[in-house]
């Protein structure tokens, strides 16, 4: 018979660990950033976002969410991957941690772009514009250290994409990313 208290437990402790890896990661990255050397490649975004999902999975079921996911196949970009990886895990990672429990998970990638849309808190049209700001957080209620918006902008910088937030209070918050121009 399984123990549904001990399988909670461990949903949590391994929720727990990946929100510690993230967040090291980030801090790396925004270290490091200007520093290191960048493989960029050929990368199958459709297929990478498709893992990403995977290992989001749990956080997004231990929210309860509804997860829609519509990836046009084999969208290919020039990027290095720890970029990419920075740049998709920040927006999900975002659109679980603000989303309300039961909330809608929306990830759409196309030739041109990769669409993030969340039913959470949402964000005041007064921190629109400001919300990309390293230590910037609009919801001081949810964890975070207001770093991830910050790197997303980054690697939109880098490669020449176009960042579009729309956001609505109490409604959620659509996260658009251009790649094609």
């Amino acid at each position: 018979m399984v123990n549904v208290k001990r399988v909670m437990s461990l949903k949590r402790i391994e929720i727990a660990s990946k929100t510690l890896s993230l967040i090291y990661e980030d801090l790396t990255y925004l270290n490091l950033n200007h520093n290191y050397y960048r493989n960029i490649e050929t990368l199958n975004i459709s297929h990478f976002i498709e893992e990403r999902m995977i290992y989001f999975s749990v956080m997004a079921e231990q929210k309860d969410l509804k997860v829609e996911i519509d990836i046009e196949p084999d969208v290919l970009l020039e990027i290095d991957k720890n970029d990419a990886t920075r740049l998709v895990d920040n927006l999900i990672t975002n659109a679980i941690k603000y989303n309300k429990t039961k909330g809608l998970l929306g990830i759409k990638v196309t030739k041109e772009s990769l669409r993030v849309v969340d039913t959470g808190s949402g964000i005041e049209k007064k921190e629109l514009d400001t919300i990309v700001c390293r230590f910037k957080r609009a919801n001081k209620s949810e964890g975070g250290f207001g770093i991830g918006l910050d790197i997303v902008s980054q690697v939109i910088a880098r490669y020449g994409y176009i960042l579009d937030i729309q956001s609505e209070e109490r409604k959620g918050t659509e996260v658009v990313v251009k790649w094609e121009k």
